[in-house]
């Protein structure tokens, strides 16, 4: 982690000394922007009829598919505070509506459930994994959420937790590790690219497997929470999800 901090800091430094930054600054000025391409995609604002298949696919899917909910992150740009203890909180706790992030997104998926259940008349229950870490004492907000609330009421075994490591802080201009004081240095959530291997760890896809289900639907938590009902998650067919063997 270190020797990998330390080497992107001194390749930064080679491309500096390597290019001549006057020159380069006056070409960036003389550009000028022509227009900006958006990326090639399929416009389901526009294509109705795919539009709706896809729907209809992603929800035909339920019983095939997990979900994975990245609540890992300390979410310090949020400066979330409990107005009772002064404690900082993490995202899963943001409120939303009257409920917590972490409640929005359960709800989304129950609402998805339902729908299955009223086109096919067959009950879904969709085992969840929440990747959680110790920041802001994240694990221990987000269990004591899901028992307070009876696990949503979908019982204790559809829910697995996997905490995600804490790795230092260090600092862009030097590779030097930021402290709070004397040999304590300052940590954070590593980042969601761990999810993977983590994952993998601690047996969340076979746990998944074990369950009869064939992939899984990462939830994208962008510190914001779509309304209860349907979300646009569930719109990319099954072909799109992530899958496992």
């Amino acid at each position: 982690y270190q020797i990998t901090v330390l080497e992107l800091i001194v390749q930064q430094l080679v491309d500096r000394k390597n290019t001549n930054w006057s020159q380069h600054m006056h070409e960036v000025k003389e550009r000028q922007i022509l227009g900006i391409d958006a990326p090639t995609g399929l416009d389901l604002s526009e294509n109705t009829e795919y539009a709706s298949q896809a729907a209809l696919w992603g929800i035909e899917g339920l019983p095939d598919l997990g979900e994975i909910y990245p609540l890992g992150g300390s979410a310090d740009r949020l400066d979330l505070v409990d107005p009772n203890t002064g404690e900082c909180l993490p995202a899963a706790m943001l409120p939303f509506c009257g409920r917590t992030l972490l409640e929005g997104l359960i709800r989304d998926l129950q609402a998805r459930e339902f729908l299955y259940f009223k086109l096919y008349g067959k009950q879904c229950i969709t085992p969840v994994a929440i990747m959680t870490s110790s920041a802001k004492n994240n694990h221990k907000h987000i269990t004591s959420l899901c028992e307070r609330l009876s696990w949503f009421g979908r019982g204790r075994s559809t829910f697995q937790l996997f905490e995600q490591p804490l790795v230092p802080v260090i600092a862009a201009e030097d590779g030097q590790w930021l402290v709070t004081k004397p040999f304590s240095p300052l940590s954070k959530p590593g980042g969601h690219g761990v999810i993977w291997k983590l994952a993998h760890d601690k047996g969340i896809f076979k746990w998944f497997f074990c369950q009869g289900r064939k992939g899984a639907t990462v939830r994208q938590v962008s510190y914001r929470c779509n309304p209860p009902g349907l979300s646009r998650d569930w719109f990319a067919s099954r072909k799109g999800r992530s899958c496992f063997n």
